[in-house]
């Protein structure tokens, strides 16, 4: 049976499986959602037909109490889209393939209104999957494979709110003053949040017991449609906690006679969504995530008070104010072409099979693959012995050297009267240059 299922390998290769639609689902022109799905067959096999399906799913789950002290679960399942392709369709006869890659390219629009993926546990799942299938013959068992694509949603524009320092400052009870601040309030996967904590006692003998720092997640299900029974399900996670027994035990003001206790706490922002997801705002789920900090008091007269404060941070996909790229961003890649991106993901094969060979690690190779982009050019570099027609056909992956992102002014040199790609940050085309392209 492995022997069987070893003939044919299927393996799906998308642009991003991280997808954004800028703006609220009114607005939202949506996202693009394209691939190539890569069918190997290392031995002449008969096959009935190769498809590929797009699903995304809403499942909504809640319980309500019945007699005598027992639930019932209800579940409600929605299909928000649902699209198909047929690479190679049924006929009377199995089409017969012979040992080969296959290579067949994918696109698909999605609209702006589309929810984004989102997950609170027990409660509500939005998920979108791409699934290829490779019928088989007879009684043998079908090829199959599938990925999960993660649809998120940025807010433009993004105001200067979201983008100014977010302070808290007070003085509690005449006892202290504090003064808590972070740079900005929007943060995306990956990123660390600086805080600074500041803390100033107004009167002797005023001591800090520690400071703690909590990362957290709200979520909240709405009783939207007849669901949870008519009232709202809340669900809350910490994302990161912190625990400081030092602080205040030294003085950070240069003069003795004035204290300052004060401190730079930085806070990492995960880089999965299963750790921590993006804030989202729809009919019927919201998301949102605040930094919580605790100071523990212990007075003059020995009684213990706590000093309790909240900051409200935003996770975003990203954090450009437009989500445009800019003109220098722009030059510096080629626009979308299908076949590029085939032998891309082509050589991106061959090279993962010799990796294979040779012991290294999948993860090494996996990274590697990740770091590839379908926007940039081929390395042209000066040994490869290749001169400028060996571009205008699709390349064989044996020839093709180690991708990598470049400009059009480096992949064809002679057309373009741009300076090379170092310079670019610091001279840009005039109007002429443009014009005599």
């Amino acid at each position: 049976m492995d022997r069987i299922r070893s003939a044919i390998k299927t393996k799906i290769h998308v642009e991003s499986d991280q997808l954004i639609m800028y703006g609220t689902p009114s607005e939202s022109a949506g996202c693009v959602l394209r691939g190539v799905l890569d069918v190997r067959v290392k031995e002449p096999t008969k096959v009935k037909g190769i498809t590929l399906r797009f699903t995304g799913k809403m499942t909504i789950t809640w319980t309500e109490p019945v007699s005598h002290g027992h639930e019932r679960v209800y579940q409600d399942e929605r299909m928000l889209i649902n699209h198909s392709w047929t690479f190679l369709p049924k006929s009377a006869s199995p089409h017969q393939l012979d040992p080969g890659c296959y290579s067949y390219e994918f696109e698909l629009p999605l609209p702006g209104d589309l929810p984004e993926s989102t997950h609170v546990m027990s409660f509500y799942l939005v998920q979108y999957r791409l699934k290829a299938t490779v019928q088989r013959t007879r009684l043998l068992p079908n090829n199959t494979s599938s990925q999960i694509i993660h649809v998120s949603r940025q807010m433009l524009p993004l105001t200067p709110e979201f983008l100014e320092p977010v302070i808290v400052a007070n003085q509690w009870t005449n006892k202290l003053d504090y003064e808590i601040s972070i740079p900005s309030k929007t943060y995306c996967h990956g990123d660390d949040i600086p805080i600074t904590i500041r803390v100033t006692p107004l009167v002797s003998d005023l001591r800090i017991r520690y400071l703690s720092c909590t990362f957290k997640e709200y979520m909240v299900c709405r009783a939207t449609s007849g669901w949870f029974g008519g009232h709202s399900r809340a669900q809350g996670r910490i994302v990161y906690f912190n625990r400081d027994d030092k602080f205040g035990t030294t003085n950070s003001s240069d003069d003795d006679s004035f204290i300052v206790w004060s401190k730079i706490h930085t806070i990492p922002v995960p880089m999965s969504n299963h750790q921590v997801q993006c804030d989202v705002q729809n009919d019927t789920v919201r998301i949102r995530h605040k930094i919580k900090f605790v100071v523990s008091i212990e007075n003059p007269d020995g009684h213990v008070s706590e000093l309790r404060a909240a900051l409200p941070v935003l996770i975003c996909p990203t954090t450009t104010t437009t989500g445009l790229p800019s003109y220098e961003e722009a030059f510096q890649t080629l626009p979308y072409d299908p076949a590029l991106m085939v032998s891309l993901i082509n050589h991106r094969s061959a090279t993962s099979d010799s990796g294979s060979s040779d012991g290294r690690s999948s993860g090494v190779r996996s990274r590697q693959r990740r770091s590839w982009s379908f926007f940039g050019g081929y390395d042209r570099s000066e040994d490869d012995g290749r001169d400028e027609d060996s571009f205008n056909g699709l390349p064989s992956p044996s020839s093709i050297p180690s991708p990598r992102p470049c400009s059009t002014a480096e992949l064809y040199p002679n057309e373009y009267p741009f300076p090379p790609t170092s310079a670019v940050t610091s001279h840009l085309p005039t109007y002429d240059e443009l014009c005599m392209t």
